[in-house]
């Protein structure tokens, strides 16, 4: 077993600069005239200065102002571990710190108009390098959370990294590109045989997440809540107002995408960037998961499937992650297991038809132990296709649980003290990649038939990763 991290190319691209929205307006008096000159000189550069967000979230009285004085004090004393927010405690003085933390709390017009979007379009020149990879080379995309990175995997190589940080909602292949979304509303278009960013817009405040769907990209925007349609070159086509936050866009086949929304019981039908028609589903689903041509949504307490006709219910059930969830077939029976968003447990179920309509049957619970990380846990469970096992981590540990009886059937710790992240099966499936999401973590290589450790690359908190080929196969078998 290795340890490297050598990059055959350069190091990370910048890619931002500010963007419009309309500055905060004037402030009524001396002590949030203070408050903003502080927060200039020490935030803007990564919240914007019209607080915005830039390579940080965005900072609303609606959002962060809602916390108590003295947390958000804290929070600029002492930093947020394991993020990339910093400590201030050795260069502002208290008094300084409770202007900042005043300002931040004042309400400012959080707009960002279609004008906003085509103005914040950048193309980023070439590093004329040439191509890196062939047109059909697989590669893997890792988050690194601890450095706002992707990192670039090529049979097991790290090979390019692009600092692009705040990544959210998952990372989308098509074609000869990767689409990359961003929690503060930014999207990022990669060329995959150079493995360098060629153009990035920003679609609103904040970003749910992002779909592609034929020739559009969809991001669906919670703030402002709307949808922003881009075509492939991630020019905007139009902005779509919508009657509530969105709380996912997911693609449903060839030629549709769904989106819930966070406090009306109705999907959203999208075709072609255009709002097509609506679905009364029984709540509002505010997490949402498309296996094959079957939907998954969850409400605060219930589960349900739909055929977008018919509905199932699984009532008074703890709310599983859906999108830390995995899918399979066992002969002709279809599969689900996915952990609990609040602790504890992996559910298992069985999804199918019956005369009456879509089946979610339960068949199992499962032992997994849940670690806090990001509102939610670290539990993430990972199948592939050929493999008679799903992978689990639990606690410090990543489990290999048969898909026949349940049963464990190894189990390896990456590093004790350390917690593992997310999964991902290289495109054969001969690698399991673990990320063990930690200062000093990495993502772990281990072989599928021996159960062995093969590699280790370095990394800063290593979160979701993302294989062009697995990615790409899950995506289309959802039309039916």
């Amino acid at each position: 077993m290795s340890i490297s991290r050598t990059l055959f190319l350069a190091a990370a691209v910048p890619l931002f600069a500010a963007c419009g929205g309309g500055d905060p307006p004037a402030p009524a008096d001396s002590s949030a005239d203070e408050g903003r000159q502080a927060y200039v000189l020490a935030c803007a550069s990564c919240h914007g200065e019209d607080r915005l967000g830039l390579l940080a979230p965005p900072l609303l009285a609606s959002t962060v102002g809602i916390r108590p004085p003295d947390e958000l004090a804290r929070i600029v004393r002492d930093g947020i571990p394991g993020t990339r927010m910093p400590g201030f405690a050795l260069t502002l003085p208290e008094d300084r710190i409770a202007r900042i933390v005043e300002y931040v709390r004042l309400p400012i017009e959080a707009r960002f108009t279609p004008e906003d979007v085509r103005a914040s379009r950048k193309v980023h020149a070439p590093r004329g390098e040439g191509a890196l990879l062939s047109p059909v080379a697989d590669v893997t995309a890792v988050v690194e959370r601890g450095t706002g990175n992707i990192l670039f995997l090529v049979d097991g190589r790290l090979v390019r990294e692009i600092f692009f940080p705040n990544v959210h909602g998952g990372l989308k292949y098509q074609g000869e590109h990767l689409f990359v979304p961003a929690r503060t509303g930014f999207l990022l278009r990669v060329n995959l045989r150079t493995l360098e960013p060629e153009v990035s817009v920003r679609a609103g405040i904040y970003l749910r997440n992002a779909e592609v769907c034929g020739n559009r990209v969809v991001a669906a925007c919670s703030l402002p809540p709307s949808l922003a349609v881009f075509d492939l070159d991630l020019a905007l086509v139009s902005v779509v107002p919508l009657p509530d936050e969105p709380t996912a866009v997911v693609r449903y086949d060839a030629t549709r995408l769904l989106v819930g929304l966070k406090n009306r019981p109705e999907l959203l039908v999208v075709e072609e960037g255009k709002v097509a028609g609506r679905i009364a589903v029984p709540a509002p689903f505010r997490q949402l998961e498309v296996i094959e041509d079957l939907v998954i949504g969850s409400g605060e307490r219930d589960l349900h499937v739909t055929d977008l006709a018919r509905h199932a219910t699984v009532e008074n059930e703890r709310v599983p992650h859906l999108a830390a969830g995995t899918s399979w077939r066992r002969g002709e029976e279809l599969y689900w297991a996915a952990p609990k968003i609040d602790g504890d447990g992996i559910s298992v179920y069985r999804i199918g038809r019956g005369d009456a309509g879509p089946v979610l049957e339960k068949v199992t619970e499962l032992a997994a132990t849940a670690l806090p990380v990001r509102g939610h846990t670290n539990v993430f469970v990972r199948s592939y296709p050929e493999h008679d096992f799903f992978v689990t981590t639990s606690g410090e540990e990543v489990l290999f649980v048969s898909k026949e009886d349940f049963r464990v059937v190894h189990k390896t710790t990456p590093r004790p003290g350390a917690m593992p992240l997310h999964t991902e099966f290289s495109a054969d499936g001969s690698i399991l990649f673990v990320s063990l999401y930690d200062d000093r973590g990495g993502i772990y290589q281990y072989s599928t038939k021996t159960f062995s450790l093969l590699d280790v690359i370095p990394a800063a908190r290593p979160a979701g990763q993302y294989d062009r080929t697995l990615k790409s196969w899950r995506e289309f078998r959802r039309t039916p």
